[in-house]
């Protein structure tokens, strides 16, 4: 295993561009219609600590907004990127991102980095000097203790066609919860106790089985992080359509938290 600490200074434009409180996307592509009641969304959402933006595996972070790329495929010997934005309101946050296989619970590789008041792009790497075995493999997200969620990859050779899923926009059939499942994931005690009202933005693949996998937390609310995250796990949706089929989308989860 491998670890890396290190202090983390490179200031970056915070751009917030493209999200109408449910879905942040490239430009030249759809974006879901507001939430009827985006003016207390939005107020939620201000609450928020820190912020992730513009995520991307395998790709970069474009400072002008034109989309990042997001791979799911790398060939056993291909490093993997990890590229994003944090905007935190107080400095000397940690940053952490832990690199584990589905094989085994021991991390490949720990980074942790220190960042500073404002907005900074931050970019990590998982290199390896001999072929990496294949099978599926996630680098999981926290600040300061708090778990972001991460985002699974999948390492085969040879590669073949790496299709990423749908931005989740106009045209869309919408996914709704399968009948049964939890509606609202449970209020953690220590938020009742501690935590401030604030929307928590989760943005997930949602895939054609109707699970949501590679959730990762953009707009947090302290305390509350791992129960949305732990209930998005269980809970099944009808899958989103396209042209009448179901498909694998990007998709953004506004979950309100209010005393």
């Amino acid at each position: 295993m491998r670890q890396n600490r290190r202090r983390f200074g490179c200031p970056g434009a915070w751009l917030f561009v493209g999200l109408s409180v449910a879905c942040q996307a490239p430009r030249s592509q759809s974006v879901p219609p507001p939430h009827p009641d985006t003016a207390r969304l939005g107020a939620l959402a201000s609450a928020s600590e820190y912020r992730i933006s513009e995520v991307g595996l395998g790709g970069r972070v474009d400072a002008f907004d034109k989309g990042t790329q997001y791979r799911r495929v790398f060939a056993p010997i291909d490093p993997v990127d990890l590229a994003l934005r944090i905007r935190s309101d107080v400095p000397g946050r940690t940053f952490e991102a832990r690199w584990i296989s589905d094989a085994s619970p021991t991390p490949l590789q720990e980074d942790s980095l220190e960042v500073p008041r404002g907005t900074s792009a931050v970019s990590l790497s998982l290199r390896t000097q001999t072929p990496r075995p294949r099978g599926r493999y996630q680098v999981l997200l926290s600040v300061d203790g708090e778990p972001l969620g991460g985002l699974g990859f999948e390492v085969r050779d040879p590669v073949g066609v790496d299709e990423a899923p749908l931005w989740f926009g106009d045209g869309f059939g919408r996914p709704v919860l399968v009948p049964g499942s939890e509606s609202h994931p449970p209020i953690p005690a220590e938020w009742r106790e501690k935590g401030h009202d604030g929307l928590l933005i989760v943005r997930c693949t949602l895939t054609r089985r109707g699970v949501a996998e590679d959730c990762l937390v953009l707009f947090p609310v302290r305390y509350a992080n791992r129960a949305v995250l732990d209930w998005l796990s269980r809970v099944r949706w009808s899958p989103a359509t396209w042209k009448g089929e179901a498909v694998d989308v990007r998709y953004v989860f506004n979950v309100p938290f209010e005393h």
